[in-house]
Order: C-alpha cells, then sequence, then structure tokens
C-alpha cells in the first residue's frame, strides 16, 4: 500500500520490487514511475526478473533501459544560502569592512593574500544571522554603511585588489556602535551572531555552524 515507503510515503514498501537503498534512489523512482506509469515499471520489474530469477533490478538500471534522464533536482538538496553581515576586523591598521554574503567564509578568505589572515582580528570579526533574508541582510548593510559614513577610510594594502569591496572600509572605532546597529536590525531582542574564528573552525570539522551562537 502506498504510504508506508521508509523513504518517500507516496511510494509503496516494497517500492514496486525495485532495490531502493537511499532517498536520493527513492525519488528517482518516483520521477520514473511518473515518466513511464506504473503499469509499464511493473511489466518492467517482471521481465528483469524472467530474466535473472529471485534478482531485483536498481533504480539505475531501469532508467537506464527506459532511457529516463532524472534532473539533478529531482533528488539533489537544494543549495539554500544563508546571508550573514559581518564586521570583518583588520586590526594591524585600525580598520573594519562591513558587508553581506550568503557563503561568509568563502567571501572573507578573500579579503587575505594567503589565506593566513595575517593582521585580521578573526576573534572580533563577526557574522550576524540573517537566515534566507537576503532583502534585509542588504538593507542592514546599506543602513550600516550610511549610518557610519563619516567613518569610511582606505582598504588596507594587505587586501587584494580583486577582492572588491575597497569602499566599504571605516575606522575600527565604529566596530561596538556597528556590531549593535546590524545585531538589532529587524530583531528587538538581538540577532545570533558566530565568531570568524569559530566559523572556520566549525567549517574545518565539517559541522554545520548554524544556528549562530554568541562568541
Amino acid at each position: 500500500m502506498p504510504g508506508t515507503s521508509p523513504f518517500l510515503p507516496s511510494l509503496p514498501d516494497d517500492h514496486y520490487g525495485v532495490i531502493v537503498e537511499n532517498d536520493m534512489d527513492a525519488r528517482r523512482l518516483l520521477y520514473l514511475v511518473d515518466q513511464i506509469g506504473i503499469e509499464k515499471l511493473i511489466a518492467s520489474v517482471s521481465k528483469n526478473g524472467q530474466r535473472y530469477p529471485g534478482s531485483h533490478p536498481f533504480v539505475s538500471t531501469l532508467l537506464k533501459r527506459h532511457r529516463v534522464k532524472v534532473p539533478v533536482s529531482i533528488y539533489a538538496p537544494a543549495n539554500v544560502p544563508i546571508y550573514r553581515v559581518y564586521i570583518l576586523v583588520h586590526a594591524a591598521s585600525s580598520k573594519l569592512k562591513i558587508g553581506y554574503s550568503g557563503n561568509w567564509l568563502n567571501r572573507l578568505s578573500s579579503f587575505s593574500r594567503d589565506y593566513s589572515f595575517t593582521g585580521f582580528d578573526l576573534d572580533r570579526s563577526i557574522g550576524f544571522n540573517f537566515h534566507g533574508d537576503k532583502r534585509a541582510a542588504m538593507d542592514a548593510e546599506t543602513m550600516a554603511k550610511r549610518t557610519f559614513h563619516d567613518a569610511r577610510t582606505t582598504v588596507p594594502e594587505c587586501v587584494p585588489f580583486g577582492a572588491y569591496g575597497h569602499h566599504e572600509w571605516f575606522r575600527a572605532e565604529i566596530y561596538n556602535d556597528a556590531a549593535a546597529l546590524i545585531s538589532g536590525f529587524g530583531s528587538p531582542g538581538g540577532r545570533d551572531s558566530m565568531s570568524v574564528c569559530k566559523a572556520m573552525a566549525l567549517d574545518i570539522r565539517g559541522e554545520e555552524p548554524d544556528p549562530f551562537s554568541i562568541t
């Protein structure tokens, strides 16, 4: 009966006699059923049993047999970015950068020539969690830049030209006020945050850095 599959409730428990080892197999099988129909699938499984008594076909075997190509979006998890507005502190020059990104660690790595972050304070550098709300992250970044416009300064000499964002650097003296402003944007209780140092440590260990925790 439909509704008993351990992978997808829309598949029967026996998966029509097809070998299903994981969720990806289940999703591909369901797509195949949608494309060729249940009767044709069962006939194909039966034919396989006649040719190889006691055996069951793999999903991949049936896909090839019926020349059905499953779109990646059917079985692969969607890559949903988690937006963060960050403050990157370059202690050596007493400057900081304000920006936002859906992949902040990758973005921040562009500001260091050899990825060593020499001169940066990764404990004070911090990212505020805006989850999947890109618009809110953009608005918070814009508001912060406008608020501290008078504190704008030049980019530290160590930052590669290809990193861009050269007009988004400010004097580090605004750090506390900028952090408070961004944290409170659209969140009276303050947004979750994490230092770059901790985020990098979690990323190296293969752990998921969200939800954020104060460091």
